[in-house]
């Protein structure tokens, strides 16, 4: 098994793996919701006031929209001090790049929970590394805040049993 550097401390290495992620790159990233959203703005470019109005709508979805967008923000700033850190703009103490180690694992975690509830992105059915993982009970717990859940029979439980 490959050394988990997102526990390692060693930030160069932790975002080439958050850019290893299939979240970046799976081809399962659905733009139809998104490219739906934008083309009936009626020519009013969105803004984040929009998004705080999203996020009172009755939809789940919908709502979650704003924390989508929220998500994205919190991986992108933290990919960009990385970044300043990395060539060496910024000091960071070795505390405090651990810090941000862990804010982008809990910002990517975020993003791929609600890319997964927003039906923006999947991951592969057979990817089932401890970030996806994450990602995937997240997205578990969002629907049950939602109250988006499928109640199992005792009969389908016992067909799930004998099979």
């Amino acid at each position: 098994m490959p050394p988990n550097f997102l526990e390692s401390g060693n930030l160069a290495a932790a975002i080439s793996l958050f850019f290893d992620e299939k979240i970046f790159t799976d081809s399962k990233f659905n733009t139809d919701n998104l490219e739906f959203i934008l083309k009936n703005t009626k020519g009013n470019p969105p803004d984040y006031t929009m998004l705080e109005w999203l996020a009172l709508h009755p939809a789940p979805k919908i709502q979650s929209l704003k924390k989508w967008i929220d998500s994205s923000l919190d991986l992108e700033f933290g990919v960009i001090v990385a970044d300043l850190i990395l060539r060496k703009h910024i000091d960071f103490s070795q505390e405090r790049i651990e810090s941000l180690i862990q804010f982008l694992k809990t910002s990517l975690t975020k993003y791929g929970a609600y890319s997964m509830f927003t039906d923006f992105w999947q991951p592969d059915e057979a990817d089932d590394s401890p970030l996806v993982n994450r990602m995937k009970i997240l997205y578990a717990t969002i629907e049950l805040d939602h109250k988006i859940y499928h109640k199992t029979t005792s009969q389908e439980l016992q067909e799930l049993l004998n099979s």
